[in-house]
């Protein structure tokens, strides 16, 4: 794992990375920072998104995992907010990192260790609130065992 200057979402549309991670909300709002920034670049990422939370339980939605052109919406929160709390759920990013590992098999020719996952460096973190310590330690423990390159964007 390493950090990089960039952003993830342009290092997706030039094909410097196959997959971008970020973390989601289950209440269908998906226009703030990279999710906004994913919907006005990818708007077919934002339906899957929207298609995803609509289908599933929300009862049952932490955790789930949705791609559409290589943007991967995790849903690792049930809601949202500007209060200062923490909204992440740190055991629905554990799972959907190690899901990951089967899901990227049937969208990549490449094996899992060979893709290349980018990510923003404050998934989680910002509106989130999650702890930066905590969420590494996911990525580090649950991505970073089977895939080689995991790369976090910082703009």
């Amino acid at each position: 794992m390493y950090i990089v200057r960039g952003n993830v979402v342009d290092a997706l549309l030039n094909k410097e990375i196959d997959f971008l991670l970020h973390c989601c909300n289950a209440q269908g709002k998906y226009a703030s920072g990279i999710a906004g920034e994913i919907r006005q670049k990818i708007p077919t990422a934002y339906n899957v998104y929207m298609n995803s939370i609509n289908t599933i339980p929300e009862s049952k939605c932490l955790g789930t995992i949705s791609v559409e052109k290589g943007v991967v919406n995790i849903i690792g929160q049930k809601y949202y907010g500007y209060a200062g709390m923490r909204y992440v759920n740190y055991g629905a990013l554990a799972k959907a990192f190690n899901d990951l590992f089967y899901v990227v098999q049937d969208y990549s020719l490449k094996q899992p260790k060979d893709i290349s996952i980018g990510i923003p460096h404050l998934i989680g973190h910002g509106l989130a609130g999650g702890d930066k310590l905590v969420i590494m330690e996911l990525i580090e423990h649950c991505l970073c065992s089977w895939c080689d390159n995991v790369i976090l964007y910082k703009i």
